[in-house]
């Protein structure tokens, strides 16, 4: 026989029943918290963050639309990751979000939308197709045609090869932000390093034998407008360059570095430059994640000095023009 339990609210309840109950509380408490299982295709499901929709399973495609929370979709699709489904809004748009923000259940969205309609539309439907019309009114409210995608930054790394200067080359190094004008053009800052350096050997003063070093340093801060149609992206800047470039003269036969030749000229020192540089750059690169791209790229670079230049070289004459040429890999990132 079933033993009895006193309960505080004066009543009694069997062993056997309070067991049953909590049971049936432990299951219905799992029940409900456990993560809702992803829509089946043709199933229609919701949108539970603002989110865009996309061409492609990633940022790098274009943004077909932006979707406010609570929006009813259908889902078409899923990636092979299974972390971008394909959806249709109610107007017809068809496009690729994060799974993450959508949600089977209208009720953990966080409507951000107002599904108000016209006083005409809260009069009784006199036929089913009016009624069709006035849900997808207010549904609509929900979307937008002009999405726009974030910012990108590019990170690029290569060989730069000073043209002016006869087999002087070494690294170009770049960072750079990009903010969309339209689903083509984006435009943006940046800052570029190269570093270029030279050495050549040969007769000095009295049958010694010298080794004459050069290196620059070339600091370009620009702006930017920037072209891009899926992968390849094309992209020309306008800013103002500064140079510093050393030249050291050593005395390979003595071991001492020089500072002046036999008529007191200056063989070892160094001078600065400001320069108008413009440039251009094109780029080709893959996707090696949702938000991430790599691949090669080839750039331009054209200066011209602004000044005679300062420092213990007189540098070079105003008006003369430098030329850059370089390549490498380029990482882009989009947000």
């Amino acid at each position: 026989m079933a033993k009895l339990i006193q309960v505080s609210l004066g009543g009694k309840i069997s062993v056997k029943k309070l067991c049953l109950l909590t049971a049936a509380a432990c299951f219905v408490h799992a029940s409900e918290s456990k993560a809702a299982p992803m829509a089946s295709v043709g199933a229609k499901t919701y949108v539970a963050k603002n989110s865009k929709i996309w061409t492609e399973p990633n940022r790098f495609g274009e943004a077909i639309a932006e979707l406010k929370a609570g929006l009813p979709v259908e889902v078409l699709d899923y990636d092979a990751s299974r972390i971008w489904v394909l959806v249709r809004t109610p107007s017809g748009r068809e496009g690729w979000m994060p799974l993450r923000f959508t949600s089977q259940d209208s009720r953990r969205t966080q409507p951000m939308i107002s599904h108000k309609v016209e006083k005409s539309d809260r009069a009784p439907a006199s036929s089913f197709e009016e009624t069709v019309e006035a849900e997808e009114k207010a549904e609509k409210v929900g979307e937008s045609s002009t999405a726009s995608r974030g910012p990108a930054m590019d990170f690029s790394l290569g060989y730069s090869n000073q043209l002016s200067v006869e087999n002087a080359h070494g690294l170009g190094l770049g960072v750079s932000i990009s903010f969309e004008i339209d689903s083509d053009f984006y435009w943006g800052a940046g800052l570029n390093w190269k570093l270029h350096s030279k050495s050549v050997t040969g007769t000095c003063f009295t049958d010694n034998e010298c080794q004459v070093s050069r290196q620059s340093q070339r600091i370009y801060p620009s702006v930017h407008v920037q072209m891009r149609k899926s992968a390849f992206a094309l992209s020309a800047n306008l800013g103002l360059a500064w140079d510093h470039t050393g030249i050291t003269t050593k005395n390979l036969t003595t071991g001492v570095i020089e500072q002046t030749d036999d008529s007191g000229n200056k063989l070892t020192g160094s001078g600065n430059e400001f320069r108008l540089g413009f440039g251009v750059r094109a780029a080709y690169t893959f996707r090696v994640g949702a938000s991430m791209a790599l691949g090669p790229y080839v750039d331009y670079d054209l200066d011209l000095a602004l000044s005679d230049g300062s420092g213990e070289f007189a540098g070079t004459a105003s008006g003369k023009v430098f030329h850059y040429f370089g390549g490498g890999v380029l990482l882009q990132t989009v947000f």
